[in-house]
């Protein structure tokens, strides 16, 4: 490439319309800048490559003195200088910008990096834009010679929606990097708290003895008062072992002080009574005025607003420490009793401490859902807000109305693996070939994985069927697929065998399974797994990824798959020789008959042509929805907001009717039992149900009745809908 070649035109970004500081900071809040190579950008840079058939595909983001590249396909480097900057020029525009030659464009013709032999002749790429509008980049691809017919629409969509993809995975990043810096923080402030309570613990240690160490008894109170608010007893709302054994108030909760100790009643409801109006902690140490002489230490505290009149109370026996000189003496008799009580409190201990571990993890699925959920709300609710503005161009009004769509999609995705997770999805079983689908699969990991993972499919000549919702075994494969590819950073080889089994093997705490069972084993030639990260592996939102790299639901949605199918998942991995994921799903023996493998999806454009159907839905947004959706499709429509009422419409006249659309969960006779009865009733009228989450599915089966999936798009009801309306004859409708 010579260097006596003129200079390139002075860069363009002193004519853009956006201040170019908020525009840095824009970019900064990503830290994204010369931070390492991550597959999910490389994949959409080799994507756009192997699409447009071009050797150079670059995601590109424009800072103040140079652009750098995050990803890039064919060009070798990993920054530029703005000077020889085509993209800067991009910046400038709104969507797409092609140069179809940049030799005959007088901004590039001069340009070392097209002037020089062999120079970048052609250009399209897409800005990367902030959801506040400023631009932070590109996403182009470029090639070596010119191409004067320039891109196909396809071509043009394509760049577009990578583009969305991209930033959409920096807002991911971004999320996710703000949601470690919270979990870092909260860890520290747990390391601390705990530091600080085992100081306190070493100091009572200074003045307690052995003897001394038992659980603290715990208990909340609820305050009774008269109708000057003076306090005249109250109930236990809440107890711990250690309060019965304390006090010998066994089976407390819900019980007044003064039925279950009468005669100490008026002593404790003075101690405790003014604690919800005050506020004030109460701390004293007094012997209770019973005739066992016993000593208690007490902490009791108001708990919520002050007129739930709620206190909590900690109490510790210390009789013994008040009578240590009597336990010293009598240690040699009462040595073996009190080493069985202080292993049992212990005990005590450990399971007080599963407990909070499963509370911990609930708070982590919790927290889990909320933030992926928020993220997508805050897409959802900031493009109906841009929507509402007047004057909006048409094509930023597609932008914003594709991104709630897509966003609607990644939301379903996230509770359909939550709720394959749970075991509660709707599946939607048929009989099909484990071999058939697992070779179209491993053509798509192939390409998932990039040409320097090797995928191999050692698919069986014998046919493997299974009984089973086929969408959630193939997603199954690719989520395993995917996280092996991850292991692996891109480099190895990556084996599928399915085969014939007769029992699922014994692992850990779980027996062996007798069975006649296909076996699916995904092997890698990764790390492997930590011992201490195997049994943690299926639990939502767990992964061992780096920033922006997963967000630890897809092995989540496996597990969930597989047992809900009435299968299971075995897990081996040695360090640095690789991991097998073998899923085990029960076989079936013959074709079932009315079950089948589809033959293609029925994209048959639908006219509802005047048929009439009646929509059964208890949520009044969701049946106007519908009924408006079913207008604008042709169809005629009978709204009834619950089972009853839908027995009553078709008890009037149900030849009117051509199909009933019903919710599954509804208030008295749900879904799948209106369906059972009108197929009782009315033989030859047929029955869709629609549901986002049903225990009553999940428990009971579709029982042969098609369902359609909450949340579903408006092409989803029309097929449906044909579906199951058919070739039936159109009968006239007269509805008032």
């Amino acid at each position: 490439m010579t260097t006596d070649l003129p200079s390139p035109p002075a860069m363009p970004l002193a004519e853009a319309g956006w201040d170019e500081a908020a525009r840095m900071a824009a970019l900064h809040r990503y830290a994204i800048l010369d931070t390492p190579p991550e597959p999910d950008f490389d994949d959409i840079a080799r994507l756009l490559a192997d699409s447009f058939e071009a050797p150079i595909a670059i995601v590109n983001l424009v800072a103040s003195d140079r652009q750098w590249f995050k990803a890039e396909i064919g060009l070798g480097l990993r920054e530029t200088s703005l000077d020889v900057s085509i993209c800067a020029h991009a910046l400038l525009r709104q969507g797409v910008m092609v140069v179809p030659d940049t030799r005959d464009d007088p901004r590039f013709a001069s340009n070392p990096l097209v002037a020089a032999e062999g120079g970048l002749r052609f250009y399209a790429g897409a800005v990367l834009s902030t959801v506040a509008g400023l631009p932070i980049g590109t996403l182009c691809v470029l090639d070596r010679k010119p191409r004067p017919e320039g891109i196909t629409p396809r071509q043009h969509f394509l760049l577009e929606v990578l583009a969305r993809q991209v930033m959409s995975q920096l807002e991911l990043r971004r999320a996710i990097t703000r949601r470690d810096m919270r979990t870092e923080a909260l860890r520290a402030e747990t390391r601390e708290r705990e530091q600080a309570e085992a100081a306190l613990k070493e100091s009572q240690r200074r003045y307690q003895s052995l003897f001394d160490s038992i659980d603290a008894g715990f208990c909340v109170i609820q305050l009774e008062y008269d109708a000057d608010g003076t306090a005249h007893d109250y109930r236990f709302l809440e107890t711990n072992p250690a309060f019965a054994e304390q006090t010998g108030l066994h089976d407390a909760i819900g019980h007044p002080l003064r039925e279950l100790a009468p005669d100490t009643a008026r002593y404790w409801i003075d101690v405790f009574g003014g604690a919800p109006s005050t506020g004030l902690t109460i701390r004293l140490e007094e012997p209770t005025p019973t005739a066992d002489g016993n000593w208690y230490e007490i902490h009791a505290f108001r708990i919520g607003a002050p007129e739930d009149r709620q206190v909590a109370v900690l109490s510790n026996q210390i009789t013994a420490r008040r009578r240590s000189e009597l336990a010293l003496r009598e240690l040699n008799a009462t040595l073996d009793a009190r080493v069985t009580e202080a292993m049992a409190a212990r005990e005590a201990a450990h399971e007080a401490l599963r407990q909070s571990q499963k509370l911990e993890a609930i708070g982590q699925l919790t927290g889990g859902v909320a933030h992926d959920f928020n993220n997508l709300l805050t897409v959802i609710r900031g493009s109906v807000d841009l929507l509402r503005r007047p004057d909006l161009p048409p094509d930023k009004r597609m932008r914003y109305i594709d991104a709630i769509g897509d966003t609607a999609d990644r939301a379903a995705k996230v509770t359909g693996q939550l709720l394959a997770f749970a075991r509660r999805q709707a599946l939607t079983p048929i009989l099909f070939d484990v071999g058939r689908s697992l070779s179209e699969t491993a053509d798509m990991l192939g390409t998932l994985s990039g040409a320097c993972i090797e995928t191999e499919a050692r698919v069986p000549d014998e046919a493997f069927h299974i009984l089973a919702d086929r969408a959630q075994f193939d997603t199954a494969i690719i989520n395993i697929g995917i996280n092996a590819r991850d292991a692996m950073k891109g480099e190895g080889r990556l084996v599928i065998v399915a085969e014939a089994v007769t029992e699922i093997p014994a692992r850990r705490a779980h027996g062996p399974v007798a069975g006649d069972f296909i076996a699916v084993s995904i092997t890698d030639t990764g790390p492997g797994i930590a011992e201490a990260d195997i049994d943690r592996i299926f639990e939502p939102f767990f992964t061992t990824k780096g920033v922006g790299e997963g967000t630890g639901l897809g092995l989540s949605q496996v597990i969930g798959f597989a047992k809900q199918s009435g299968g299971d998942v075995r897990v081996e991995s040695v360090a640095s020789q690789g991991t097998t994921f073998t899923l085990y799903l029960p076989r079936a023996a013959r074709p079932t008959d009315g079950v089948s493998e589809p033959d293609g999806l029925d994209t048959t454009p639908v006219d509802g042509d005047g048929a009439c159907v009646l929509v059964v839905e208890d949520n009044e947004q969701v049946g106007a929805f519908a009924t408006q959706a079913l207008r604008e499709l042709g169809y005629d429509s009978v709204m009834a907001p619950d089972a009853s009422h839908a027995m009553a419409e078709l008890a009037k006249d149900s030849t009117r009717f051509h199909i009933v659309f019903s919710d599954v969960v509804m208030p008295g006779m749900n879904g799948l039992e209106l369906g059972t009865e009108i197929r009782r009733r009315y033989p030859d009228l047929p029955v869709i149900l629609a549901s986002g989450y049903s225990h009553v599915l999940a428990r009971h089966g579709q029982q042969g009745f098609e369902l359609l999936h909450k949340p579903y798009s408006v092409d989803q009801l029309s097929r449906v809908l044909h579906k199951a309306i058919g070739g039936r004859a159109r009968k006239p409708i007269d509805i008032p």
